[in-house]
C-alpha cells in the first residue's frame, strides 16, 4: 500500500523539477578570464587590462551584449572608483553579458501545448489506473 502512493508522489516530483532545470546557462570561466586578461596576476582588473579586455575560453566568447562603451561598463562596474575592479565588482559582469535564456520557450523545447506532460486528464487516468 505504501508503493502504490508513493508513486504518484514520485512522480510529480521528477516532473516539476524537470521544469526547473530547462535552461541552465553557462557560468563565466573565472580561471580561463583572468589568466587572460590579468596580466600582473593579482586577481584584479586595472582599467589598462579593460581596455584589451578578451572573452575567449570564458563561455561568453561573444562579449557584451551593452550597447555601452566598454569603459562606461568600467566606470559602472567599479564601485569603489579606485580604477580597479576586484572580484566583487567583477562578478556583476554579469549584467552586461548575453543571457542564454532570455528567448527561452519551454514550450517549444519538447512538448507542444497539445501534449503537455501535466495534463489534468493524464494525470486524473493515471491516478485512477494505481487506486
Amino acid at each position: 500500500m505504501i508503493k502504490t502512493r508513493s508513486v504518484p508522489v514520485m512522480v510529480f516530483s521528477i516532473v516539476c523539477s524537470s521544469a526547473g532545470f530547462a535552461c541552465d546557462p553557462n557560468a563565466v570561466n573565472w580561471d580561463q578570464f583572468y589568466a587572460i586578461n590579468d596580466k600582473n596576476n593579482d586577481q584584479k582588473i586595472q582599467r589598462t587590462e579593460w581596455q584589451n579586455l578578451s572573452f575567449k575560453g570564458s563561455n561568453f566568447e561573444s562579449g557584451f551584449e551593452s550597447d555601452l562603451p566598454s569603459q562606461q561598463i568600467f566606470q559602472q562596474l567599479d564601485t569603489n572608483k579606485n580604477a580597479v575592479l576586484d572580484g566583487q565588482e567583477i562578478y556583476y559582469i554579469y549584467r552586461y553579458l548575453p543571457n542564454p535564456c532570455a528567448n527561452f520557450n519551454m514550450q517549444n523545447t519538447t512538448l507542444t501545448k497539445k501534449e503537455s506532460l501535466l495534463s489534468l486528464d493524464k494525470l486524473k487516468a493515471f491516478l485512477q489506473q494505481l487506486f
